[in-house]
């Protein structure tokens, strides 16, 4: 039986804690061993939402990779012109969602939140497509090398879903099931 992860809401949540954010450090906060980021005065690091929200709160942090409407126009036309997933923000999506969620509440910015909307989807269409393209025409190391520092948490958890599948299915229809492979191989 093949099993997939599922995300729902709470899972999302989790994935998003540990998307990594660009950030300048305002004062010496130090470093430990137990944290692979020197968080001294002055230096620009990525760290994770989770540590981004409590430094954040105490005015020790400065985040580097702010978004706006215009930004998420221009990945479409970029995302649109390559032939690979292009690089984007970690947090592209939980902001993108945010942004969405945020302009419902104002009706006068009707036009900006179906602009959002329109973009977000074309991105999602685009970089999907290419997903399932790689896992299909690629063998999996070769697809996953190809670009899996392009993909966010989410993504990348898509994309072996996918490569699982694909391997899954073909081997059912071929006639080699996981059931089979594991006799032949023990006999």
């Amino acid at each position: 039986m093949l099993l997939l992860p599922v995300l729902d809401e709470k899972d999302m949540k989790l994935l998003e804690l540990v998307e990594r954010v660009d950030v300048v450090i305002k004062e010496d906060i130090g470093s430990s061993d137990l944290l692979e980021w020197k968080l001294i005065k002055g230096n620009r690091v990525k760290i994770p939402l989770w540590l981004l929200e409590i430094l954040e709160r105490r005015n020790l942090v400065e985040v580097q990779e702010r978004m706006d409407l215009r930004y998420l126009d221009s990945l479409v036309l970029e995302e649109k012109s390559s032939l690979r997933p292009v690089q984007i923000s970690e947090q592209l999506f939980r902001w993108a969602r945010e942004t969405i969620n945020e302009l419902k509440n104002y009706p006068e910015r009707a036009t900006e939140l179906e602009r959002a909307k329109v973009d977000l989807d074309d991105i999602l269409r685009a970089r999907l497509g290419k997903l399932v393209k790689y896992a299909s025409f690629q063998g999996p190391e070769i697809a996953l090398e190809k670009f899996s520092d392009r993909l966010n948490p989410e993504e990348a958890l898509l994309f072996r879903s996918i490569l699982s599948l694909i391997k899954h299915y073909s081997g059912i229809l071929r006639g080699v099931s996981g059931d089979n492979r594991r006799a032949k191989d023990s006999g």
